[in-house]
């Protein structure tokens, strides 16, 4: 008799905690596609009303005809599993300087000059002042690590979003957003369709039947797996001056 009642309520309240989780890191991505609503509204205005614009570079008064220089002070460390040797650099802080210069259409933008953000892209080239690999993956080895600068820039013929004190982009601010927001409403409805899909699997007669044993192995996969997974939707909605660059150097 206690087994007639122990198994099922085991099985609610299983079920209990994987819906809750569900909802749970549904809803925490339902919160973020929210918070990014009101920028990209202010962005899409923007451009409509002529203020956020594309333009290239035409002049840049920083190094080697920079118009923004971004640097990175990274900790690298050495990777000493598998090969070939190799060097992981994980960003410690980011700092941007804008050298001003001149965009087609005659915008001017003075050295300084405020900006709420800079967006550049993820990919782009680093530069850093380390030739010597075997020297590096040395001082990478200790517990300390090593600490490094890479630089990347914005510079003379690159196309560039512009909105005076508010952005300078890289990449389309708009459609970035709007990636963004799509992306973590299908997660947040992808977790909900498979979760409900295996509450079916699991409740499909006869209860501990082939379906339904799947159903429930799914489901502790399913478990397992959704709050990771919520873990890099949530990293890849940030915006992109919040996304931490690394990037690795092997011999």
């Amino acid at each position: 008799m206690t087994d007639t009642y122990f198994y099922p309520a085991m099985g609610v309240l299983a079920l209990g905690v994987l819906w809750l989780n569900t909802l749970l890191i549904a809803a925490a991505a339902l919160a973020q596609r929210r918070a990014l609503g009101p920028l990209l509204r202010s962005l899409r205005d923007a451009r409509r009303d002529g203020r956020l614009v594309r333009a290239n570079v035409q002049k840049g008064e920083g190094p080697s005809g920079a118009l923004l220089t971004r640097t990175i002070e990274q900790v690298g460390r050495a990777v000493t599993t598998g090969s070939p040797d190799r060097i992981l650099f994980t960003e410690a802080s980011a700092r941007h300087e804008l050298h001003g210069g001149e965009l087609g259409g005659g915008v001017v933008i003075e050295p300084g000059e405020a900006l709420a953000q800079v967006w550049l892209d993820g990919t782009a080239t680093l530069r850093r002042a380390l030739t010597d690999f075997d020297d590096a993956f040395r001082r990478a080895s200790t517990t300390r690590g090593l600490p490094t600068s890479a630089s990347s820039s914005v510079n003379m013929g690159d196309a560039i979003w512009f909105q005076r004190g508010e952005i300078l982009a890289s990449m389309d601010p708009v459609r970035t957003l709007r990636t963004k927001r799509m992306g973590l409403a299908l997660f947040a409805i992808g977790a909900v369709v498979i979760g409900a899909a295996l509450t079916v699997a699991i409740l499909l007669p006869p209860i501990f039947g082939t379906v339904s044993t799947a159903g429930g192995a799914g489901a502790l996969l399913f478990f397992l797996l959704v709050q990771p997974a919520g873990v890099k939707a949530r990293d890849w909605a940030r915006l992109p001056d919040e996304q931490p660059r690394s990037d690795v150097w092997q011999r």
